[in-house]
């Protein structure tokens, strides 16, 4: 009988192991555009980290997401600055009263979308809100310059598939600083809105999107946690019978 289990054990390990793709599990950094991943962007804007409130609307072609896939969760995004910039940002700690994130499926084509951002979500999930705080000097320099601060979500994203949509509401930081962050303009893979203010429904004007990375966790497929489970069973098991 220990001889049998012991097999099981092995046969379900390998299983396992066998079903699971490489980085089947753990968290990954997805970088959009893709062409800007270890390349600066020939753009720049401020509005995301701005002293004056912003809505800002970006569509992402599914394309650009190839490693992220149906099912996964994505946590987390953080920005960088412009390489045009000789001096580490925030100047001094930036503080938002209300810092909104809104990740959704793409109701619309990239180029067809509606100047109406609500019309553009489907399903859309607020994935943080609230207050947002950057301490001076975590956003480095360089050419493209390092990646500033993680802005965690509060609750993940399941990914669906598809263009993804993300919103981002802000009403300013009031301060001083006026920091710009690495942005390209709009292309058939990727699009960006806005609208000046905290909050907005509407759009006044297109615009070139900020270069963002963002983490998600790619989750074992159901086959794969099944295996691993009979596994633990066997290990379980066998515990109890020595």
């Amino acid at each position: 009988m220990m001889s049998m289990m012991k097999r099981m054990l092995r046969v379900a390990v390998v299983a396992a192991a066998l079903a699971a793709p490489a980085g089947s599990a753990g968290p990954i950094a997805v970088v959009v555009p893709n062409e800007n991943a270890t390349v600066e962007a020939t753009n720049n804007t401020g509005m995301l980290i701005d002293d004056t409130g912003y809505t800002y609307q970006e569509q992402i072609a599914g394309s650009q997401l190839s490693a992220i896939t149906v099912g996964n969760t994505i946590t987390a995004l953080r920005y960088r600055l412009n390489g045009g910039s000789s001096i580490a940002g925030p100047t001094s700690q930036i503080n938002f009263d209300n810092y909104d994130i809104t990740l959704a499926q793409a109701t619309n084509t990239i180029g067809s979308w509606s100047t109406t951002f609500a019309d553009n979500m489907t399903d859309p999930v607020q994935v943080r809100s609230g207050t947002l705080s950057i301490a001076a000097g975590t956003f480095g320099t360089g050419i493209p310059a390092p990646w500033g601060p993680w802005i965690q979500f509060d609750v993940p994203y399941v990914y669906q598939g598809g263009d993804l949509v993300l919103l981002v509401s802000h009403d300013g930081h009031g301060g001083s600083d006026n920091s710009f962050l690495d942005a390209n303009g709009s292309g058939t893979e990727f699009a960006g809105q806005y609208r000046i203010g905290y909050n907005e429904t509407t759009s006044s004007s297109g615009v070139g999107v900020t270069v963002i990375q963002f983490a998600a966790e790619i989750v074992p497929e159901p086959t794969t946690l099944a295996l691993l489970g009979l596994a633990a069973a066997c290990v379980a098991n066998r515990r109890r019978r020595s």
